[in-house]
């Protein structure tokens, strides 16, 4: 706990744009299904001008107005499943634009941080050593916003490519889960709610998609930590 306490003092700036991360998309998504639920001619709007509204939410997600599980389920309803071919890119660029505000905001101070808790360096060994598939573990999981991993991945040192790429991959199930959601539903507060016919199917894949994420995450960790015990076995060896 204390250790934990010491990284969140280090890094102060970064712990309230994470909280801010956190609650903003939030509270953008109540704001936008309101705003499209009481005036018809938005949706009216954006079906007219679809590259523009995509164009658009590649900037909300990646400056944290709008959650990427919102954008898909939206665009589900409005577009159908064919809607995945505008919000990858849509995602992709979002991820852009997110990654380098994640190194313009952290300049590296999380890194630095974490080996005066972290002694070992767990992490950023576990980063360096598994990027591509760190990136992808992280994406995966629904609980994991969107604009905060931006931002952590960013900081925690993923090169563009594995961020772009492998970020890419891994939030293709959850992208494809909400978008079938969305598609399916009868009205546009259907495609949100949390209960009714068929979500039960929904509630297995999300958690099946979270239990993947965990594991995948907990693996590399552990992994990681048999190859330092390792070395630091033969270390203590050769220097005894």
């Amino acid at each position: 706990m204390t250790n934990i306490k010491k990284l969140l003092y280090l890094n102060r700036n970064s712990a309230i744009i994470s909280l801010v991360a956190i609650l903003l998309p939030i509270l953008g998504s109540v704001l936008s299904l309101y705003v499209i639920a009481n005036y018809p001619e938005v949706i009216n709007w954006i079906k007219n001008y679809p590259t523009l509204f995509f164009i658009g939410t590649a900037f909300t997600m990646a400056v944290l107005l709008t959650p990427t599980t919102f954008i898909a389920s939206l665009s589900g309803f409005l577009f159908g499943l064919s809607s995945i071919f505008y919000v990858v890119p849509a995602y992709v660029m979002a991820s852009l634009f997110g990654y380098f505000i994640g190194q313009y905001l952290d300049n590296g101070k999380l890194l630095k941080s974490l080996v005066e808790v972290d002694n070992k360096e767990v992490l950023k060994n576990t980063v360096n050593s598994n990027p591509f598939w760190f990136v992808i573990f992280c994406r995966i999981s629904p609980i994991l916003p969107f604009g905060l991993m931006n931002i952590a991945l960013a900081a925690f040192g993923v090169k563009i490519k594995e961020f772009i790429t492998a970020g890419t991959i891994g939030m293709l199930p959850r992208t494809l889960l909400f978008i079938w959601v969305g598609s399916t539903a009868q009205s546009l507060l259907q495609a949100f709610e949390t209960e009714g016919e068929g979500l039960g199917f929904k509630f297995y894949l999300t958690s099946m998609l979270i239990v993947v994420s965990s594991m995948g995450l907990i693996f590399l960790f552990k992994e990681k930590m048999k190859e330092l015990t390792k070395g630091y076995g033969v270390l203590y060896r050769k220097i005894k």
